[in-house]
């Protein structure tokens, strides 16, 4: 399953602090399942509690990356 976070770096709402344990985990975890491609962690500097363009573009990309190509496979379009 894929497993994607967009994160800001100076967030005071949830510090990046928090996800250093599970990111490592989960980063290790798709490395030894060799699908590493499947996990993806951005975190953008300097913006605080906000989302940006470049996110929500990020954010498009990697659902269109998974949920495109798993929509038209159970429809048997590829």
């Amino acid at each position: 399953a894929p497993y994607g976070i967009l994160k800001r770096d100076d967030d005071p709402h949830c510090p990046i602090e928090g996800l250093e344990k599970p990111t490592s985990r989960a980063c290790k975890a798709y490395e030894e399942a060799h699908c590493l491609d499947n996990f993806k962690l951005i975190a953008q500097p300097g913006i605080g509690h906000q989302m940006t363009s470049s996110m929500v573009k990020e954010a498009s990309d990697w659902f269109d990356k998974f949920l495109k190509q798993e929509w038209l496979v159970t429809r048997n379009v590829v």
